[in-house]
């Protein structure tokens, strides 16, 4: 159900990319267990990598696994070894549907007050390539990735600059007190909550008691076209 725009305040909502827009978090695993076989390097197993590094920023993520079994630290090899990865990673979206189950039902009953964003520790290019794949690009216009921030979540900065777009938007401002979040992850949790915004957490690698410790105040275990009414009786 969508709500009319005349009677509704602009709306702006942000999301989290991996496990929340998409299913991607194993596919990431899979593109650098192949940069890593490459490297004659073990692999990462599933329970490893969503235990220690699910919703964790790639650059934090990249330089733990690169120090503890080849013991880089330089960060110009760990960036090249993220470029390498990427170009995997690229390779394997391409060839999969991605898409949380559900997101496109959500994005059509999308209403005409709202403004759609994601807040990312992926890298643009891979987030980039996929919305391409998809034809979202102009229904998720704000984008803040990897690439675009000092410090990646947990720390507040992603949340912080998708907020100040969407209350600096000249066409359709945004109140702080109409933003919210979908996250998957403590450490995108705690991100979003150091920055000021409520949270909505989707179950997708961590329990309902994790998420909610972490601070998120409801749990989405879905998306659905009727998960518009939830977010506005939250705002309410």
């Amino acid at each position: 159900m969508t709500h009319p725009s005349s009677t509704q305040p602009p709306l702006g909502i942000l999301l989290d990319y991996d496990g929340v827009v998409a299913i991607t978090e194993d596919l990431h695993r899979q593109a650098l267990n192949l940069l890593l076989e490459e490297m004659n390097l073990p692999h990462i197993s599933h329970p490893e990598y969503f235990e220690r590094y699910a919703g964790v920023g790639e650059t934090e993520v990249m330089i733990h696994i690169f120090s503890q079994r080849k013991q880089i630290h330089d960060h110009a090899a760990i960036r090249r070894y993220m470029a390498k990865k990427t170009e995997y990673f690229l390779r394997i979206i391409l060839e999969q549907d991605t898409l949380a189950p559900g997101f496109l039902d959500f994005l059509a009953a999308a209403p005409a007050h709202a403004t759609l964003g994601i807040v990312s520790g992926s890298r643009r290019e891979e987030i980039d390539a996929n919305l391409q794949k998809y034809q979202l690009e102009a229904q998720l216009p704000i984008l803040i990735a990897l690439d675009d921030c000092e410090f990646g979540k947990p720390h507040p900065e992603p949340y912080q600059k998708a907020a100040e777009k969407l209350v600096g938007d000249e066409r359709r401002p945004i109140p702080l007190n109409r933003i919210l979040v979908v996250e998957d992850a403590p450490s995108g949790i705690r991100s979003a909550c150091a920055a000021g915004l409520p949270v909505f957490a989707m179950p997708t690698a961590y329990s309902h008691e994790e998420l909610l410790q972490a601070g998120a105040r409801n749990i989405l275990d879905q998306w659905t076209a009727q998960t518009w009414d939830r977010f506005e009786q939250a705002l309410s």
